[in-house]
């Protein structure tokens, strides 16, 4: 894959990464060509011709290609693009020949955010290639990962956000259907987690396991039992706690 001098971006894709990426680089007056498959003008630049010639039209006019789509369609449509390009996908698991991850460690939501935020977003590259090169224009932190450190780094991201959603999800159903608690309760609660969390100290570990209480743990299990997921989530954070420091009687593993 070449790296072409810097003309427009083709940004592919009608998913929330592109919705949320096209408000970034138009925010920063950035040229892009939109394209999808869908007909909705939204998402394509042009909306006189069909997908294929919309296409064309794009990559035509566009030194940059991102591949804001479905892993398993990214290299099906990486191959449309030329050696002239420089292609880039945002998948954090994904490695191809013909072109560049370039994963955006964030999660994204309904609702598109403040400049400043797109900004502060982290980029984890290939490692060998410029930032700068494959995405001109932006500013963003980024760092470069191995190869084979790419399946790792992305499991970790998903058990992360993917895993401690659903999670919370649960933890706020049972709020409402079991408690009768609204769950948006859990609102200042969950930011605090986060905001402890993003210190990573050691004193940020709060609760029985932390003090070593272990008759309240103890009820805790007790209690689950009625909600066998709960359970088991709530096991293997006795797990990770011992496996990480924090001994736990081994009759409550």
């Amino acid at each position: 894959m070449s790296q072409s001098a810097f003309k427009s971006y083709a940004l592919l894709g009608s998913g929330r990464l592109s919705r949320h990426f096209s408000f970034y680089l138009q925010s920063l007056n950035l040229p892009v060509q939109l394209w999808s498959r869908n007909g909705d003008p939204s998402f394509n630049t042009y909306s006189d011709v069909d997908a294929e010639a919309r296409l064309n039209r794009v990559l035509q006019s566009s030194s940059h290609v991102l591949l804001a789509v479905k892993d398993a369609a990214i290299q099906k449509l990486a191959q449309r693009v030329t050696p002239a390009h420089t292609a880039v996908h945002f998948s954090g698991a994904v490695r191809i020949p013909e072109a560049v991850s370039a994963h955006p460690l964030m999660t994204f939501g309904e609702n598109l955010e403040s400049l400043d935020w797109y900004r502060s977003i982290p980029f984890i590259i290939e490692e060998g290639h410029s930032f700068s090169a494959l995405l001109p224009g932006l500013n963003n932190p980024h760092f470069a990962l191995a190869a084979g450190q790419r399946a790792y780094y992305h499991a970790l991201c998903s058990l992360a956000g993917n895993s401690t959603f659903l999670l919370w999800k649960q933890i706020g159903d049972e709020f409402e259907r079991t408690l009768n608690l609204p769950r948006h309760l859990l609102a200042p609660f969950l930011h605090q987690v986060v905001a402890n969390s993003s210190q990573f100290a050691e004193t940020s570990f709060t609760g029985p396991v932390a003090r070593g209480d272990w008759e309240v743990v103890k009820t805790h299990l007790e209690s689950l039992a009625r909600r066998p997921e709960l359970l088991q989530a709530y096991r293997q954070y006795l797990e990770i706690a011992e496996h990480t420091g924090h001994p736990v009687p081994e009759n409550l593993l």
